[in-house]
């Protein structure tokens, strides 16, 4: 295969910018500006954060010109934006450029659009119909949070929170009510939660939460927040719901199963109690 066929091929699918010093674009080629959905005339003596996604935290980027700045290759993964608003990700290298006498001038970067991978690793994550992790993820972060709390003998609370009566829900007022349900669960549950708890829709109606560096206090009082919560909230068609839930504590147990175990024992005297209440074993 001869360079200029090369050439094109890499025009064509690898897309390639060139910048100044500033960052800002001085030539790119076909594939960057299918990619970005901008003309080269738009493109050229614009920044790059032309297509910058504005919820990207800044200090990704203060890390990205530490790197450049020192001469070094930076080597990443970001979200950008292109003209049409559609978002895609991308693999990136920047790599500087030195004129002939070795100063530098510029930098050229290379990217690699990963947004199909992407979408397979959110499906292959996050529950589709209520948008929070699935039992395998929760598996995955739950084994995590487990070794950590053994080794530095942490606090770690597991709740498993079941929502009472849903088969009634879902025999009066139809499955797609029932899933109304679940959807508004999962977001009171992410609203009630903190930032470092980790919420997975569990398997049919129930949820759980992995709540880190917590003792037995926190945990039911943060359950008891969520359960109240719900209590609280007016669903569409279904004007009332509650749940129940079990709570385990690691320092009790030596392995993930007997930590969701105990949990689902929990579970289970809330719902003997008369369900709308929390147990912790």
């Amino acid at each position: 295969m001869d360079c200029l066929k090369v050439k094109e091929i890499v025009d064509m699918y690898v897309p390639i910018s060139i910048s100044d010093l500033a960052g800002d674009i001085i030539d790119c080629n076909e594939a960057f500006c299918f990619l970005t959905k901008y003309t080269k005339e738009e493109l050229i003596g614009k920044p790059h954060s032309i297509c910058r996604y504005q919820d990207t935290p800044s200090i990704v980027y203060e890390k990205m010109w530490e790197i450049l700045l020192s001469d070094e290759v930076y080597s990443g993964e970001l979200v950008n934006r292109a003209k049409d608003n559609t978002l895609f990700h991308v693999n990136v290298k920047i790599h500087p450029r030195f004129d002939d006498k070795g100063k530098k001038i510029g930098y050229i970067s290379v990217r690699e659009n990963i947004t199909d991978r992407k979408k397979l690793e959110v499906m292959a994550s996050y529950d589709e119909l209520t948008g929070v992790y699935n039992r395998s993820k929760f598996d995955f972060y739950m084994k995590g949070k487990f070794k950590y709390s053994k080794r530095y003998a942490s606090n770690l609370s597991l709740l498993i929170f079941d929502i009472d009566h849903f088969k009634l829900v879902n025999d009066i007022y139809g499955h797609l009510a029932g899933d109304l349900v679940l959807k508004s669960i999962a977001q009171i549950i992410k609203e009630s939660i903190r930032e470092s708890d980790i919420v997975a829709r569990w398997g049919g109606e129930e949820f759980a939460v992995i709540v880190a560096n917590s003792n037995r206090q926190i945990a039911c009082t943060l359950a008891e927040n969520i359960r109240n919560n719900i209590q609280k909230h007016s669903f569409s068609k279904v004007s009332h719901i509650t749940v129940s839930c079990g709570i385990s504590q690691f320092k009790d147990y030596d392995s993930c199963l007997a930590l969701f175990e105990q949990a689902d024992t929990a579970l289970y005297k809330a719902k003997q109690n008369g369900r709308n209440c929390i147990v912790s074993l």
